[in-house]
């Protein structure tokens, strides 16, 4: 009842309380921090976003073969250039004693680079949802692009001025900051137009996080001192907003993989799951790792084994119901012949890409015989990403089979009893017919051919012949001869 489920929502909305205090004490602690010293509340909320921007790449770059679209990995490339603009940026800061002479002017100038680099990055990612990218030319052309942004900074100065001493924000500044803004808004857009593509979840946080870094530039628009009061609250919205993004990429990606890495496949693995579920023959599928990724309900009821007590487990598990160990089946000689595994199964035929076989296994019942068919499972580019095995039980069929095969030889061995002459039999001393069984007298011709293989020819002896035409026989045959004929 209500008692019941507040019970089990209890440890959730108390683990829940407890993130948002230790979030508003974190956030209570950095404005206490911007009142002792400012530089050092800019240096601690630039060093989360540089991590937090370090840590998608690393995910990103790191899963690259394994991700199922090049979303995450073109954002991940991307934020390693905002991140390194970022700590640029943070060096950079007005009391900073790293980049002397330069002024609050360089600090804003990079902030301005890294956020059209960021923005611009969030509105063209969606595209790599459906495209390849590779990974290389993205690299060099980022790494082009942050050594032209530097090169306007340091060697030739021809980035527009964003930040004046005593009068604030240049025009070029303010009307930057609308421009990310409007560039900002376009990326959210179209991440709402791709929001089937995202987990829930992931969508949720890569947009609020979009929606509070537009509030930061607008934010930004408005301070005259690089230590003023819009800019500790700009930098409270950016920390949110790479917190944001925080929770759904590194977060997610650490705890939840399938939610961001392997979505589609995961996706994909149910909608397969989902068909093979209903299929008549007990059927299980394993990815490229050899770990049950389906296991339907007709396999449930010829092992007894439940589908979540066996998806997800590698190593062979899936032999155990049918041989009591863990050993090759069929579905692996699909991926790798051996040939002690072929010598347990009565033939394996090979069809394409499929192997056909058939055991006999007491799971099913004594003697019982299973008929097995595997074979590999490819992706949209033929490459081998898992394989599927059928079984079915013929122990009726076959047995049936064994149960005619005695019949026919039975009938075979009966019939040729039946048709061999051997014993007594009576015969008429006048006219030379035989009895047969039921007493009927035949001729007999007649009753060889009924009880034999025998087939008459009817012809005339030479005898006989002279006897019965003596004007075409007569002298015909030499004497005695006729007794030959």
């Amino acid at each position: 009842g209500e008692d019941a489920e507040r019970a089990y929502q209890a440890p959730f909305r108390a683990k829940r309380l407890g993130g948002l205090a230790v979030s508003a004490a974190i956030l209570f602690g950095l404005y206490l921090s911007t009142l002792y010293d400012y530089l050092l509340f800019h240096t601690l909320v630039e060093l989360f976003s540089i991590v937090v921007g370090c840590g998608i790449f690393i995910i990103a770059w790191n899963s690259r073969r394994l991700l199922d679209n090049n979303y995450l990995l073109f954002l991940g490339i991307a934020y390693l250039f905002v991140a390194f603009l970022d700590l640029i940026h943070t060096l950079a800061y007005k009391g900073m004693p790293i980049f002397q002479g330069y002024g609050a002017d360089l600090s804003t100038q990079l902030w301005i680079a890294a956020r059209y680099v960021q923005s611009l990055s969030l509105l063209i990612a969606p595209f790599f949802l459906r495209r390849r990218l590779r990974s290389g030319m993205a690299f060099g052309a980022y790494s082009l692009l942050t050594v032209l942004v530097l090169a306007s900074l340091f060697l030739w100065p021809i980035f527009p001025s964003c930040f004046i001493e005593g009068s604030g924000l240049t025009p070029f500044k303010k009307i930057s900051e609308y421009i990310i803004s409007a560039i900002l808004l376009a990326a959210l857009a179209v991440l709402f137009g791709n929001r089937a593509e995202f987990d829930p979840d992931v969508f949720q946080w890569l947009s609020a996080s979009i929606g509070i870094t537009i509030v930061a530039e607008l934010v930004f628009t408005f301070y005259v001192s690089v230590y003023g009061l819009s800019n500790v609250v700009g930098h409270f919205c950016k920390l949110i907003s790479f917190y944001l993004i925080y929770k759904a990429i590194i977060h997610t990606g650490l705890n939840k993989p399938y939610d961001l890495l392997f979505r589609n496949l995961r996706q994909s693995e149910q909608r397969l799951s989902q068909i093979i579920d209903f299929l008549p023959d007990a059927t299980f599928v394993i990815d490229r790792q050899g770990k049950v990724i389906a296991w339907n309900r007709a396999l449930e009821k010829m092992t007894g084994i439940r589908s979540d007590e066996m998806v997800g487990k590698g190593d062979y598990e899936y032999a155990v119901p049918f041989y009591g160990k863990k050993r090759p089946v069929l579905i692996d000689l699909v991926h790798a012949w051996d040939e002690e595994t072929q010598k347990t199964y009565h033939y394996v035929k090979k069809q394409g890409d499929a192997l056909v076989s058939e055991t006999v296994n007491s799971l099913v019942a004594p003697d019982g015989t299973l008929w097995n068919k595997a074979s590999v499972i490819r992706d949209e580019n033929g490459a081998v990403i898992g394989a599927i095995e059928s079984i079915r039980d013929i122990s009726d069929r076959k047995q049936q089979e064994e149960e005619r095969e005695k019949l026919i030889q039975e009938l075979q061995t009966a019939l040729s009893e039946i048709r061999k002459l051997s014993g007594m039999l009576p015969i008429c001393a006048s006219c030379k017919k035989i009895r047969d069984d039921k007493g009927y007298w035949q001729q007999v011709e007649a009753y060889i051919s009924t009880h034999s293989e025998v087939r008459f020819s009817h012809s005339v002896c030479p005898e006989c012949a002279r006897k019965l035409y003596p004007e075409y026989y007569e002298g015909t045959f030499p004497e005695g001869q006729g007794e030959k004929g």
